[in-house]
Parts: structure tokens; sequence; C-alpha cells
């Protein structure tokens, strides 16, 4: 179950890689790349919880 968790993390982070990369603009990827880094740590904590 572990494994799967982190299979849908690496999905999510490409997923997040791939929109900031295809908007292109500096600026705007640096702070979605924040907020989706800072999202996705809250996101995996989480599950740790569970």
């Amino acid at each position: 179950l572990r494994t799967l968790n982190y299979l849908v993390y690496a999905l999510l982070l490409t997923l997040a890689s791939y929109i900031i990369i295809s908007l292109g603009l500096l600026e705007t990827s640096i702070t979605s790349l924040t907020l989706s880094l800072i999202s996705f740590i809250t996101f995996a904590l989480k599950l740790e919880l569970l």
C-alpha cells in the first residue's frame, strides 16, 4: 500500500511539473512549484498520519 502511495506522489509531481513547464513563465513557475511542493508535503504528511 505504501508503494502505491509513493507512485501516486510521483504521478502528482510529474503532472505538476508538466503544468509548470507548459506555462513557460519563470516567476509563475517558481511560485507554482513552491505551492505544489508545500501542498505535496502537506498531503504526504496527512497520509503518513492516517
